[in-house]
């Protein structure tokens, strides 16, 4: 869960949950974010959550388990990330992984998915957080059920007409914000 710090930072911007909405296409999630990132609406409380809170809980574990068995320090942990050119685009960080100068991404499913089907549910934020921290790849650490976390390397991708690789080039300095059509 986000922090009253982190919420002011990432207020009116993108952030790397938003992708997954925006990427869908699902023109009743991204007016709902539309009326969030516009103020008119106020974000879901996800308090009362099981699966969110269960996450935020085992998220420190999964740091520390991360850095144990991979033997790599983890630094920067709840950083909010602005985009270096674009100051509306951020990302908030489970935590950086200082070799390989990549973010940590942690998660906590159930653990009756292949590890396939969870990679490509979180590939837009992981995308978008190589994108605004310049990385070229992200570390995902999965806890699946009460199994010992599945840690894996997704490179960004940057082949041609795929999103956010050719994003910067075709976005003005500020993003126009119109209200999507139902």
């Amino acid at each position: 869960m986000l922090n009253a710090a982190q919420i002011a930072q990432r207020m009116g911007k993108l952030g790397g949950s938003d992708m997954k909405p925006l990427m869908d296409g699902n023109a009743q999630a991204v007016h709902k974010l539309w009326l969030e990132k516009t103020g008119q609406a106020i974000p879901d409380d996800l308090d009362d959550v099981w699966p969110v809170q269960l996450g935020s809980a085992t998220e420190p574990l999964n740091v520390r388990w991360f850095e144990r068995r991979q033997r790599m320090r983890i630094s920067r942990i709840g950083d909010v990330v602005e985009h270096y050119a674009y100051d509306w685009a951020v990302c908030t960080l489970d935590g950086w992984v200082d070799e390989l100068q990549c973010p940590l991404e942690c998660k906590h499913v159930g653990g009756r998915e292949p590890i396939e089907v969870i990679i490509e549910r979180y590939q837009p934020q992981m995308q978008w957080q190589c994108e605004v921290t310049g990385s070229n790849q992200v570390a995902l650490s999965v806890i699946m059920g009460t199994s010992e976390p599945v840690v894996e390397f997704i490179k960004r991708d940057r082949s041609p007409g795929t999103w956010p690789a050719n994003w910067p080039a075709n976005c003005g300095k500020v993003p126009r914000v119109t209200k999507p059509r139902l």
